[in-house]
C-alpha cells in the first residue's frame, strides 16, 4: 500500500466531503471504492450526499478488490463479488432515478420508499468500472459510464480498452460515450502514452504520501506537467487552473 502497511489510509467518502468543502471546481473521485464491501442502498445515500454538497462534482470509481482478508473481516462472501457488484450498481442507479426509485426491481428486501437526497444532476453520479481483467473491461462496456483500468503495461491497457469498446458496441452502446480514465506518475511521457491509447482523464500520482513533503507539489505538477499536456477533452489541461 502507498506509504507502507501501517500508513493511515483515510476512508474515502469522508475525505471527499472534506475536500468538497475546501474546493469549488475540481472533480472528486474514488480511486477505487470496493463496491461489494458496502451495502448498496446505504452507500447510494452517502454518495448522493457528497454529490449534493459538492454541487455535482463526484465521480465514483469502483472495483471488487484483491485482498480476500477484507471480505473475511466483514463476513462477506468472496466468490460472489462480481455478481454483488452488478446488483449494487443497479440499486445505486435506481436510487438516483426518481424521487421514488423503483428499489423493488433490484432489491427484493427493500420496502418501497422515497430516497433523499437525490444526486445533484439529472443523470446521477458517473460510475467508472475499475479492475484489470477482461471480465471487468466487459462490465465497463456493458454497464459503466467509464472504465478505470488499474494496469501499468501499455499493451495490456490497449487490449482492455479495445475489449471495453467491443462490448459496448455489442450492447448497442456508443463506445465513445464511455470514457477511459488512467493513473500515471506526474511525468510527461506516461501521460502522453495514456493519451495515445485513448485515455481521456488522467489521475496523477502524488510525488509522495508524506504530508510534510507535499508542500508546493501541486504547483510544481501544474507548471511542469499539466500545463505541457493536452488532451482532446480538455480534462487534464484545465487541472492546473482549478481550485
Amino acid at each position: 500500500m502507498p506509504g507502507g502497511d501501517r500508513n493511515p489510509i483515510a476512508e474515502p467518502l469522508s475525505t471527499l466531503a472534506f475536500a468538497a468543502a475546501l474546493t469549488s471546481r475540481i472533480k472528486l473521485i474514488t480511486g477505487v471504492l470496493l463496491l461489494p464491501l458496502h451495502h448498496p442502498i446505504y452507500l447510494a445515500k452517502q454518495l448522493a450526499t457528497v454529490d449534493v454538497l459538492s454541487r455535482g462534482r463526484l465521480i465514483v470509481g469502483i472495483a471488487k478488490g484483491w485482498y480476500r482478508e477484507e471480505y473475511q473481516a466483514l463476513a462477506i462472501e468472496w466468490r460472489t463479488r462480481g455478481r454483488r457488484t452488478d446488483y449494487a450498481i443497479a440499486a445505486m442507479r435506481a436510487y438516483g432515478a426518481t424521487t421514488q426509485p423503483p428499489f423493488m426491481a433490484v432489491c427484493s428486501t427493500s420496502p418501497r420508499s422515497t430516497a433523499s437526497p437525490n444526486p445533484y444532476g439529472p443523470n446521477g453520479i458517473p460510475i467508472l468500472i475499475g479492475g484489470y481483467s477482461p471480465a471487468w473491461a466487459c462490465r465497463a462496456g456493458r454497464i459503466g459510464d467509464g472504465f478505470f483500468p488499474i494496469v501499468d503495461d501499455p499493451a495490456r491497457l490497449r487490449e482492455l480498452i479495445s475489449l471495453r469498446r467491443t462490448t459496448a458496441r455489442e450492447q448497442g452502446r456508443s463506445p465513445d460515450a464511455i470514457e477511459s480514465t488512467g493513473g500515471a506518475p506526474s511525468e510527461l511521457d506516461p501521460i502522453r502514452t495514456l493519451r495515445n491509447l485513448g485515455v481521456s482523464r488522467v489521475i496523477l500520482h502524488p510525488p509522495t504520501v508524506i504530508p510534510a513533503e507535499l508542500e508546493g507539489a501541486p504547483e510544481r505538477i501544474a507548471n511542469d506537467v499539466v500545463s505541457r499536456v493536452w488532451l482532446p477533452t480538455g480534462g487534464i489541461s484545465s487541472l492546473g487552473k482549478q481550485r
